[in-house]
């Protein structure tokens, strides 16, 4: 127990694993209690409801996430500008018109639903998540991971809180999770202000200023929700509800390994863009051994949960869980390269890797329904074969980037790892 609370207290890398860690676990915990609460059809309402807020407020900020970073990142600026100050008035503007554009779509896909007036109350959502997300960018671009961490770790207890209080009092409705959970973001929010740097510089950079160095990476923010979800989009078309349903669970259940990446490609974001790419190379490695030693733990231990955890009905779910390990390999791989890319300077070179990859997954599943042999398991195995394109592609750009270097582990890198995991137990 000392181990981990000095590796917590000292090493930003181990900070942000158990952030991720935390995060994951909680969340799927967050999806299992709002599912046996709201039930099938309210959990689906629910998810409507917090779904458009959610895009629109990330595409809202056009860019200001990575701009904001790369800026905070450059010490000299930091002793010129008040960069809190600026940040602060700039995700006030797009998040109050993110919240506008929220309001009127909520107005309009839920016009006849009873819970109208909370959905256009959680267009809100957009502004809290503008302001939260540019406090965010400022420490990790300064490379301040513990607050970073702990940040991104409060939304979920928040929200567990909210949801036992509603369950004593018998107040559990849409409505009422759908406050609780914009309180629990504005508890975040709350925050990152409280510890946000002071400052006694007078100067500030514009609004426009910001958000002109900011479009450039916009595109990056756009194409994030079309990726996120274009798989789901296309199954849901080409199979049927209760296929997506069983793919959805079977996602978020491999998804769990992917904390290791995003652990790696928010670290390495934050060091690319302070002009640190030591470590680049061997994260990247490392992440790949880590990875892979998960997925053989997970291929054990999911035919087990999925049916113990979601219930009997989801035991399908098993085998299409077990092929999206090896999907999200190849992501969490590619996921780390991009980051480091964007870091740079690059906003593009992720765009057009997931354009092709989209782009070959929509006509490899068409094919596919036209010769009447779609199912979860081809569309699975198709997500393979893209993702290994997107993969491909990053590692042929990215060695034009930050030069020729070895991505993959050999043997040597295999023992180095099993070395410094018995180093650190015998400390």
């Amino acid at each position: 127990m000392h181990k981990l609370l000095k590796l917590l207290k000292e090493n930003s890398l181990f900070q942000l694993l158990s952030s991720k860690l935390f995060v994951q676990v909680t969340t799927i915990l967050q999806s299992i209690i709002v599912s046996r609460l709201l039930g099938p059809a309210g959990k689906g309402e629910f998810t409507e409801a917090i779904l458009w807020p959610t895009i629109v407020a990330s595409l809202s900020m056009f860019g200001l996430y990575t701009a904001i970073v790369r800026i905070s990142a450059k010490k000299e600026l930091s002793r010129r500008v008040n960069i809190t100050k600026s940040v602060i008035r700039v995700t006030l503007i797009t998040g109050l018109f993110g919240t506008i554009i929220a309001y009127f779509v909520n107005t309009m896909m839920f016009a006849a639903e009873s819970f109208l007036l909370v959905a256009q109350f959680y267009a809100v959502y957009a502004l809290i998540y503008n302001v939260n997300r540019g406090l965010s960018a400022i420490n990790n671009g300064r490379g301040n991971m513990g607050i970073f961490s702990i940040s991104a770790s409060i939304l979920n207890p928040v929200f567990f809180l909210g949801i036992l209080v509603l369950y004593l009092l018998d107040k559990i409705s849409i409505n009422t999770l759908l406050i609780a959970l914009l309180l629990a973001n504005f508890s975040s929010l709350v925050f990152l202000y409280c510890v946000r740097e002071r400052s006694d510089i007078k100067r500030t950079l514009s609004p426009c200023a910001l958000l002109k160095y900011s479009i450039r990476f916009s595109p990056s923010d756009f194409s994030e929700p079309l990726y996120a979800y274009y798989d789901k989009a296309i199954i849901a078309f080409v199979l049927s509800a209760y296929d997506l349903g069983l793919y959805t669970i079977a996602y978020s259940a491999a998804a769990m390994i992917n904390v290791i990446s995003a652990t790696f490609a928010t670290q390495l974001f934050s060091d690319v863009a302070r002009g640190s790419c030591d470590h680049l190379h061997r994260y990247i490695r490392v992440n790949l051994i880590t990875m892979v030693l998960m997925s053989m733990f997970m291929c054990v231990v999911l035919p087990f949960a999925i049916p113990l955890v979601f219930g009997a009905d989801f035991r399908p779910a098993v085998p299409i869980s077990l092929l999206l390990l090896i999907v999200c390999i190849l992501q969490g791989q590619s996921s780390i390269i991009e980051r480091a890319i964007l870091a740079r300077g690059f906003p593009y070179v992720g765009i057009q890797a997931k354009m092709l990859t989209m782009g070959v997954y929509l006509i490899g599943a068409f094919v596919f329904y036209g010769l009447g042999i779609s199912s979860l398991y081809s569309l699975s195995m198709l997500l393979i074969l893209v993702q290994a394109v997107y993969l491909g592609y990053m590692q042929y750009r990215m060695k034009g980037i930050f030069g020729v270097q070895r991505m993959a582990p050999n043997i040597a890198d295999i023992s180095d790892y099993f070395k410094r995991i018995n180093r650190f137990m015998k400390k």
